[in-house]
C-alpha cells in the first residue's frame, strides 16, 4: 500500500513539475493534422524535415544522422503508426517528456 501511494505521489509530482500540464498534453495528443496528405504538403513536410530533423534523425528517420553526436536520438521509423497528435507532442516537447 505504501509503495502505491509513493508511486502516485511521485507521478503527481512529475506532472506538476513538467513543462506541460496534463490538460495541455491531452489537447496536443488529441490533435488532428489540419493539412491533407496532398503532394504539395508532403513535399513541404519533406523539405522541413530535411532542414530541421534529418541531421540528427537521418534520411529515413532511423536516428542515425551524422549530427546526432552522443545525443540519444529517437528512431522515428520505430514509432510506427502513432497519431498526428503524438508526433506533434514529440516535436513540441520531445519524446522523453511523456
Amino acid at each position: 500500500m505504501e509503495r502505491s501511494v509513493f508511486c502516485l505521489l511521485l507521478g503527481i509530482t512529475g506532472l506538476l513539475l513538467s513543462d506541460c500540464s496534463l490538460m495541455e498534453r491531452y489537447r496536443i495528443v488529441s490533435r488532428e493534422n489540419p493539412l491533407p496528405a496532398s503532394p504539395d504538403n508532403l513535399a513541404r513536410g519533406a523539405k522541413l524535415y530535411g532542414t530541421h530533423c534529418q541531421t540528427c534523425h537521418g534520411a529515413n528517420g532511423e536516428g542515425d544522422g551524422p549530427g546526432r553526436g552522443e545525443l540519444p536520438v529517437s528512431n522515428l521509423a520505430a514509432l510506427g503508426e502513432k497519431s498526428d497528435g503524438i508526433f506533434s507532442y514529440y516535436i513540441q516537447y520531445g519524446k522523453n517528456e511523456q
